[in-house]
């Protein structure tokens, strides 16, 4: 399984809430689901989370989708197309724990992978996708 993965600093804030503040959504938490899994003609069902870190470490994370249909006014000023970005909460948020996977259902597109509570020493978060059901 090959992992998209995101350094976490021990002790970091909430990321920020993309309803809000759009704008200010860091481009290193918002992934792209792949159009298949690799080697195969079959689009991802499932993304699939890990934690790296030490024993006991956890990490809550929410899913927000990416609507990219909004059209800008002024789409030549990148500060302007980040402040009319629209995201969408998937689902509540959840905790990842260190040595055990968690999963929930993949959507295409981007997504914001937003960090509500992050553990106390520096972790990574680790993104893949495989087919499959959510457990």
């Amino acid at each position: 399984m090959q992992f998209e993965k995101i350094a976490i600093t021990g002790g970091q804030a909430s990321t920020v809430d993309p309803r809000t503040t759009p704008a200010d959504v860091p481009a290193n938490l918002i992934k792209t689901t792949p159009p298949t899994l690799n080697n195969t003609d079959q689009p991802p069902s499932v993304t699939v989370f890990a934690l790296e870190g030490t024993a006991a470490q956890t990490v809550t994370c929410q899913m927000f989708a990416l609507d990219e249909s909004v059209e800008v006014p002024f789409a030549d000023s990148p500060s302007a197309v980040n402040a009319a970005r629209r995201f969408y909460s998937v689902a509540a948020s959840f905790v990842i724990t260190v040595g055990a996977l968690s999963y929930a259902r993949a959507l295409p597109g981007k997504i914001y992978y937003r960090l509500t509570a992050a553990p106390a020493a520096d972790a990574t978060l680790k993104i893949s996708f495989a087919a499959g059901t959510p457990t």
